[in-house]
């Protein structure tokens, strides 16, 4: 077979040679970043500590954000839940966990900021179920009271403009995102 591909090719007209090597030219073109356009530089990652929680035990997730790229990268100095790390989570129905309690309001200042460099990451561990429930005013975290399973779907997004960053960073690369990590699933017993 690949000694008759060979002849039809040796024996092919001059324009069907050419119009072969222009597609094959196209592409590999395609494959190459367009200019302005680049690859993501940031990879964030959400591993949950156990495949299984009891209802009466906090749900924590690990949370890993690195630089993949090769050059250096303003990102949190540490990550906080609604701040920079978005959950959406849902159960087997599709039934999205609520919120319990209070949503930190914290203006991030230029401290709150660290530079990743290349090969670097930031990690936490967080626990995502909701805490102090009996008290409104300190109650924090998603509501996750019946058994089941649990799909987790996390991002990694500034809430900041574009606009506030830049002016912070005048020069440095900020990614405002969002950056999806793999969904995680979990068990509630």
């Amino acid at each position: 077979m690949a000694t008759q591909e060979n002849t039809e090719s040796k024996g092919a007209p001059p324009e069907k040679k050419m119009s072969r090597m222009v597609g094959l030219l196209l592409i590999v073109l395609c494959q190459l970043p367009v200019a302005g356009q680049e690859k993501p530089s940031l990879v964030f990652v959400a591993q949950a500590t156990k495949s299984a929680y009891l209802k009466s035990e906090p749900m924590e997730v690990h949370f890993t954000l690195k630089n993949v790229g090769r050059d250096p990268v303003i990102v949190v100095r540490r990550l906080h839940l609604t701040l920079s790390v978005q959950l959406r989570i849902s159960n087997s129905q599709g039934k999205q966990a609520k919120w319990c309690g209070r949503i930190a309001e914290v203006i991030p200042m230029r401290g709150s900021y660290t530079e990743l460099a290349p090969g670097q990451s930031i990690r936490s561990e967080l626990n995502i179920s909701c805490v102090n429930e009996d008290d409104p005013q300190r109650a924090w975290g998603y509501r996750l009271n019946r058994a089941g399973r649990y799909v987790i779907e996390a991002s990694y997004r500034l809430t900041q403009p574009q606009e506030e960053l830049d002016s912070l960073f005048p020069g440095s690369h900020v990614i405002r995102g969002p950056i999806m990590a793999a969904p995680v699933t979990v068990e509630l017993r």
